[in-house]
């Protein structure tokens, strides 16, 4: 039963065009609460950040290159510390040694 009232069109108009609003509306939510989008976007979140740090951390070192060079040679020693101190052991004996014998003649004059 279809009526010629214009007011009556304008309504169903107003209620075709509310309809399809909701309708995209729906979409775009059921499209953005999807788990891979969802997922995708963290994913490109987290990217464009660590991105964003690294860029931080070179233009940092591009200002004060001593503090970085200081930083790689600590966390460098670190990492070699064994190695470094099987290196140095005997050369901190031999000069135990020697301060000893050095003080041992100084008492003996």
């Amino acid at each position: 039963m279809k009526s010629d009232d214009p007011q009556i069109l304008a309504a169903e108009a107003e209620a075709d065009a509310a309809r399809t609003r909701f309708l995209e509306t729906l979409q775009a939510a059921r499209t953005r609460l999807n788990p891979t989008a969802i997922k995708q976007e963290a994913t490109e979140r987290v990217r464009d950040h660590a991105l964003s740090g690294v860029e931080q951390a070179r233009l940092y070192a591009q200002g004060h290159p001593l503090q970085i060079i200081g930083l790689a040679a600590t966390v460098g020693a670190f990492a070699a510390r064994r190695p470094l101190t099987a290196l140095l052991k005997p050369l901190a004996r031999g000069a135990v040694r020697y301060a000893f014998a050095r003080l041992k003649r100084k008492g003996d004059a």
